[in-house]
């Protein structure tokens, strides 16, 4: 149900820009078939080969541990871009997180660049640490399937029946 419900959303969003637009003279708007801006919006979607995307998140939970209760906040923040033809990206990520009452907060900025993966971490109690590691094309694959934003909505929008 929630995915039919965000195909629909999307198919309205691809949809509302074309009820200003009217066909000259002040006539009233013709929409293009819906079949067609749902085929349209497809082959759009799957030529994207670059793309950037920003993410807020909050996560609230609540439970018991060997007898113990807690609390957990975090709060992390995600923006970058991502090139899926090269395999390259940038990203920065920000987290708070409590727990028992203590707040730790870190930070990371991350590049793929040709293969490689550069990292680094802003650690409260070392600073700042820089790691380098190969990305592999088969991890390259298992990450790609976290971070790819496309292939959700592409099915989505696959789905729509207009």
């Amino acid at each position: 149900m929630f995915k039919k419900a965000v195909a629909i959303f999307l198919t309205l969003t691809v949809l509302l820009p074309f009820a200003g637009c009217g066909g000259g003279g002040g006539g009233s708007a013709s929409l293009p078939p819906g079949e067609d801006i749902a085929v349209r919006a497809v082959a759009a979607m799957s030529s994207v080969k670059t793309y950037q995307l920003d993410m807020d998140m909050s996560i609230n939970i609540a439970g018991e541990s060997e007898g113990e209760a807690f609390d957990l906040t975090m709060a992390m923040g995600f923006t970058g871009a991502i090139d899926l033809e090269n395999r390259e990206m940038r990203a920065d990520m920000a987290m708070d997180m409590t727990m028992y009452g203590e707040t730790t907060a870190m930070s990371t900025e991350m590049y793929l660049i040709d293969g490689m993966l550069y990292m680094k971490t802003e650690d409260p109690d070392y600073g700042p640490v820089w790691e380098k590691s190969e990305m592999t094309a088969e991890y390259w694959n298992e990450v790609n399937q976290y971070i790819n934003q496309i292939e959700p909505q592409l099915e989505l929008l696959e789905a729509v029946q207009v």
